[in-house]
């Protein structure tokens, strides 16, 4: 697990940090609370180290952040920043991560 203070932790090299939030990929969220996935493609609860791993997997660099999703500031939650090369659209991350999650969460199911 890593935790960064921000602006710590991903390489200098080309690409724009996108953040991606839990609440994303979260299939008991509502919308309008922020999942931002299908309900189908989502996980229930998805653990921030999930998401990060699952970026890692569909082929991104990550790191977990300590911070507040805005539409749940009450709730102290963890980020994760992603790199992204510039020609990707942070819908498309959002979607391969989502992929990813499904897959980590399906293991996960097998193996309890």
């Amino acid at each position: 697990m890593v935790f960064l203070r921000e602006k710590e932790g991903l390489s200098r090299g080309s690409g724009r940090r996108i953040i991606l939030w839990p609440a994303y990929f979260d299939s008991t969220l509502p919308r309008r609370l922020g999942r931002r996935v299908p309900r189908d493609m989502g996980v229930p609860s998805p653990k921030p180290e999930d998401v990060a791993e699952a970026a890692r997997r569909a082929g991104y660099e990550a790191v977990v952040e300590e911070s507040s999703y805005p539409r749940l500031w009450w709730r102290v939650r963890r980020r994760i920043v992603v790199l992204a090369p510039d020609d990707a659209s942070k819908t498309d991350i959002i979607k391969a991560v989502a992929t990813e999650l499904r897959k980590i969460a399906a293991a996960r199911r097998k193996r309890s």
